[in-house]
């Protein structure tokens, strides 16, 4: 168990804290430290490339789809395969 679970548990038995009160706050804080690991462990050269084709596929899908364009709409998947 981490400190703030001890912490959240022992205001609960003394009656400082309601149950339902404080059970939502101990489950977002397991959220938030299970999505800092998360965040933590992975590669930001990676992120930022799909970030990247993801903004070009969207700016491409957002205009009339014609040969050109779905000629173009390739690029951003190849940026990520050679990424």
């Amino acid at each position: 168990m981490q400190i703030y679970e001890n912490y959240f548990i022992s205001l609960i038995n003394t009656k400082a804290l309601d149950f339902k009160r404080g059970l939502p706050i101990l489950a977002w804080a397991n959220v938030g430290t299970s999505a800092l690991v998360f965040l933590a462990s992975m590669n930001l050269r990676l992120v930022a490339l799909f970030l990247l084709a993801s903004t070009g596929i969207s700016m491409h899908l957002s205009n009339e789809l014609t040969k050109n364009n779905c000629l173009v709409l390739g690029y951003p998947f190849t940026v990520i395969a050679l990424g």
